[in-house]
């Protein structure tokens, strides 16, 4: 079979970047149900520039864009790594997520970012002005 990659795994791969990076920072918040808190994600977009293929080596970054109280804007690219290790930019989108807490009525309502998250955010906002 020959074909493209179908465009929803891009999007999957923001949840992914994004997921993996907030584990890193907050795994406890990971454990049980979200009643600690979790992310949302509001919207997301995706612009392609090129194709990828079946068994293309895809990079994906990740940087934030913006931070708000509640919520932040993270930035992606995507790049095919070709066979001398050269990347070749595919696609670039941007996902807006916010953090929540659930009310009563398992509603979710927007809260600050935790404090290891803010910092982070932070140190990330400050080593790439």
């Amino acid at each position: 079979l020959v074909g493209n990659i179908y465009f929803a795994h891009y999007y999957a791969w923001q949840g992914q970047s994004r997921d993996i990076y907030m584990h890193r920072l907050i795994p406890e918040y990971f454990r049980g149900t979200g009643e600690n808190g979790e992310l949302l994600c509001l919207n997301s977009s995706v612009r392609h520039l090129r194709e990828a293929m079946p068994f293309d080596r895809i990079s994906v970054t990740m940087a934030l864009k913006s931070l708000h109280t509640f919520s932040a804007v993270f930035y992606y690219e995507y790049f095919r790594i070709e066979p001398d290790g050269q990347p070749t930019k595919l696609a670039f989108g941007e996902n807006h997520s916010v953090w929540v807490i659930r009310d009563r009525q398992k509603t979710p309502v927007p809260a600050p970012f935790p404090k290891k998250v803010r910092e982070a955010f932070w140190q990330s906002i400050r080593s790439n002005p």
